[in-house]
């Protein structure tokens, strides 16, 4: 199949993390932060920025999508710094 073999485009999310994307379930916040980070932010200490937040601690379960919540925040964040390079 030759969409497996396509390399993954700039700012746009792998067909993967879309499929099935309808069940909900519990999900805990901030590790969900955490790991769009990981997808979003990958290479751009290489380009001389450097990312820091603070999250809350214990905050309750959220039961939602986590493949949609992971990609509004893996967006936010490629934007962000984007942005920043326009800058």
């Amino acid at each position: 199949n030759t969409r497996r073999n396509r390399p993954i485009q700039k700012g746009r999310v792998p067909r993967t993390l879309t499929k099935g994307a309808t069940e909900r379930t519990l999900i805990e916040v901030n590790q969900l932060i955490g790991e769009a980070a990981i997808m979003a932010l990958s290479g751009v200490a290489a380009e001389g920025y450097r990312i820091s937040w603070e999250l809350e601690n214990d905050l309750a379960l959220v039961k939602a999508n986590k493949i949609q919540i992971q990609q509004v925040v893996v967006n936010l964040l490629r934007n962000s710094v984007e942005a920043l390079a326009q800058t």
